[in-house]
């Protein structure tokens, strides 16, 4: 049990969304959505995000959408680009290491 996720419920038919957060048992509760289909992601510090399958919500209905929430967060790969030095033209990029030359290729 995770206490304090972010759960996003969206209505697939109108976009609209509402928000809860679990309390200290890990538990969440929406009440009063209207009818139709239904997303709901799960969100939390040092876990990777979850998405629950579409569920259709009828009138007089409960859904329970339980989640298990996995250790680590998805990072994604980065890259820096080192900036170019506008003096002077040059084929040449600099980071604080060493040039990289660039050379026109032909086809």
């Amino acid at each position: 049990m995770v206490p304090d996720v972010k759960i996003t419920v969206t209505n697939t038919d109108t976009q609209d969304t509402r928000k809860a957060t679990t309390n200290k048992e890990g538990i969440y509760q929406l009440l009063g959505l209207p009818i139709g289909n239904y997303k709901v992601s799960a969100e939390h510090a040092g876990f990777s995000k979850v998405n629950s399958a579409e569920q259709k919500l009828l009138i007089n209905q409960s859904l329970r959408i339980d989640f298990k929430m996995e250790v680590g967060a998805r990072v994604r790969p980065s890259m820096s680009v080192p900036r170019l030095l506008p003096s002077k033209p040059s084929t040449q990029l600099w980071d604080s290491r060493s040039p990289v030359e660039l050379s026109p290729t032909c086809p």
